[in-house]
């Protein structure tokens, strides 16, 4: 039973060797392309001209569109939204058709037992909420720098309670400014998701899609491997569109990387392979002796296991930096705004925390339990970012002075606040 294959294995198996086609057609590698291709338009609409146009309409937008600190931004930028996440729809629908059609029919049917077809309509939508949070962490700084430098002191004075590392971000906070340090930390998510994601995608698109599995080029039946889109080049499509904001088409790459993973190995004896799996119930050989003679590919199986572990733990750090980190600066800000944030801006700045919270919660989830115990911690800073907000919140109504130090576990007093 431990040499046995695991459903889903076996399953995928199945369905590679029982394809009616024999091999992929050949345009299956340009749709590919045409995915990638609208994934990065959008990308590059979200990461670097959305962000542009908040800045502009932020330091020279006329009245209606400048941010204030007691509505926040002008609700005529929200047509700006609406634009965007047109452009968003016609993207996800283009792209996941696209890899869509890359399927084999016996692929498209574990595709639908497994349920990840069915989960296309709630990922858009959630798509379309990151987008919008992603809009909310652009437009905060700006907010902040519309309620002017009266929370700067408080800031300031608020960290000279912290222990050891107080003094010195007290000083590096009196240079940079409240709106000037949740400034940086929006750059440095564009930066490392937007930027280096755009990049890394580019570059591994150059690569070529096809190519025959790694035990193929030792077998002497080698040359009966069929060369087609392996895992590996699936998982660089998920992270396309997880920089793209698009989980529906990351969520069936995912799914699809994970069944190209097994692949049959032709260096490998199909008679050997079942002596081996009754030999282990005899008690005749192990269960690692027993699965080294398996006929799935083993190689391949581990460089896709590596390629999901790396995009995984790239996902859980831009959710780190992207969403727990500008957490921290919303909850730290609507505590020492709390007096000057008219109600519509308190509304937009909960609503900004709590589509924060939501979405990384969601795909932290999903991205732990692929990375072992690397994931783990870096979840765990994730769910304390997310803990140490909520209760910033809970505490900016509940203190006299509506800041709560973390160090300390208290209110800070008036006399810290001067």
């Amino acid at each position: 039973e431990g040499a046995e294959l695991p459903s889903y294995t076996a399953m995928a198996l199945n369905a590679r060797e029982t394809d009616s086609a024999g091999a992929e057609a050949a345009p299956a590698a340009g749709n590919g392309d045409t995915a990638v291709s609208h994934l990065l338009r959008h990308a590059l609409l979200v990461w670097l001209i959305l962000p542009v146009l908040v800045i502009v309409c932020a330091l020279y937008g006329p009245p209606p569109i400048a941010p204030t600190c007691e509505a926040g931004f002008g609700d005529a930028t929200w047509l700006v939204i609406v634009l965007v996440e047109v452009h968003h729809l016609f993207s996800e629908i283009a792209a996941y058709a696209a890899v869509r059609s890359i399927l084999t029919h016996p692929e498209a049917i574990i595709m639908r037992q497994f349920g990840i077809l069915r989960l296309r309509s709630p990922k858009v939508l959630f798509g379309v909420l990151e987008s919008l949070d992603f809009y909310t962490d652009l437009t905060f700084p700006f907010i902040a720098r519309a309620c002017g430098g009266d929370i700067d002191d408080t800031w300031i004075q608020s960290w000279q309670k912290v222990p050891l590392v107080g003094p010195m971000c007290a000083t590096i906070s009196g240079g940079l400014k409240f709106w000037g340090t949740s400034l940086m930390v929006v750059l440095l998510n564009v930066a490392l998701t937007g930027v280096v994601g755009i990049t890394g995608v580019i570059l591994s698109s150059r690569q070529p899609a096809w190519r025959q599995q790694r035990a193929a080029a030792t077998s002497p039946r080698g040359a009966l491997a069929r060369a087609g889109i392996s895992g590996e080049r699936f998982c660089l499509w998920a992270h396309a569109a997880e920089v793209a904001m698009m989980p529906s088409v990351a969520t069936l790459c995912e799914a699809m990387a994970e069944q190209r993973k097994y692949a049959f190995d032709f260096s490998q004896d199909a008679k050997l392979a079942t002596e081996a799996r009754g030999n282990v119930l005899m008690a005749k050989i192990d269960s690692f002796t027993a699965s080294t003679l398996q006929t799935y590919d083993r190689e391949e199986e581990e460089t896709v296991t590596v390629a999901e572990k790396w995009h995984f733990t790239l996902l859980l750090l831009n959710i780190l930096v992207g969403n727990g980190l500008t957490l921290w600066l919303q909850s730290s800000f609507f505590s020492h705004a709390f007096n000057l944030l008219g109600a519509e801006a308190k509304a937009k700045i909960c609503i900004s925390m709590a589509l924060s919270a939501a979405t990384a919660a969601i795909r932290s989830c999903k991205a732990t339990r692929k990375t072992g115990v690397r994931g783990c911690w870096l979840c765990g800073m994730i769910v304390f970012f997310l803990v140490w907000t909520g209760l910033k919140v809970h505490f900016a109504y509940k203190c006299p002075h509506h800041v709560w130090n973390l160090s300390t576990w208290s209110c800070v007093s008036s006399r810290g606040m001067v």
